[in-house]
């Protein structure tokens, strides 16, 4: 209640100061806007997926500290070969496109997820995780230069604060989500691991739906030329 509070009182007074410390305005340009949009579902996912996954092999599987961080070391794998090759595209390719890839491919990657059963564990998420950590590049590093894009060079703080913000915002959100699912799923039936273990797949099923509509938001942003 508090937080709810102070955030509204700060809206009020971002928006009727002459002087706005961040110029939320910039939420109203249609570009900018729904940039922000598929920002908080890439917040949602890359947060949320980061969250539930060694909490699902921590209550499950009964893994420790190093069995999850080795599971969850091929979701920044393909990234250190994914980042230099997204740099090229974007000189050559309509950012939308490099966006709405990543959007389809994170999606995927959570949508393989919805089949675990109680013996899933290291062999049956490495395949998810590996995709997952191809498409998580390729959605926010074009989304972050197609966020600014446009914006006049005084406003650049504020559309980079703006969705650095929204961004985290949606990672909060959506952990916080994601958890309380989890436990309204798991409450009435905490003995049953299988109950348990489709409370993370409903996790994953709807991170993924929300990365399917993030990848059609994509294409109500105007072209943009490559970089190159």
């Amino acid at each position: 209640m508090f937080a709810g509070t102070c955030f509204f009182i700060f809206l009020y007074r971002q928006l009727r100061g002459p002087n706005p410390f961040i110029n939320v305005r910039l939420l109203g340009r249609w570009n900018f806007g729904m940039a922000n949009v598929i920002g908080v579902i890439l917040g949602l996912g890359l947060y949320g997926t980061i969250f539930i996954t060694p909490l699902y092999l921590a209550q499950i599987q009964d893994y420790n500290a190093l069995q999850i961080g080795v599971t969850m070391m091929w979701f920044g794998f393909p990234q250190l070969i994914a980042v230099p090759l997204i740099v090229r595209l974007m000189k050559t390719v309509d950012l939308r496109h490099l966006v709405a890839f990543g959007c389809v491919v994170f999606a995927w990657s959570c949508l393989i997820n919805i089949h675990m059963n109680a013996d899933s564990g290291y062999d049956q998420l490495l395949l998810a995780n590996f995709i997952r950590g191809i498409g998580q590049p390729f959605l926010s590093i074009p989304l972050a230069v197609m966020a600014t894009v446009g914006i006049e060079k005084t406003q650049v703080g504020s559309a980079s604060g703006l969705y650095n913000l929204t961004r985290n915002l949606g990672g909060a959100v959506g952990i916080a989500f994601l958890a309380q699912e989890q436990a309204i799923r798991t409450i009435d039936a905490i003995a049953r691991r299988e109950s348990m273990v489709m409370a993370y797949n409903d996790a994953f099923y709807f991170v993924g739906a929300a990365f399917v509509f993030g990848a059609c938001v994509t294409y109500t942003l105007k072209p943009f030329r490559p970089l190159g």
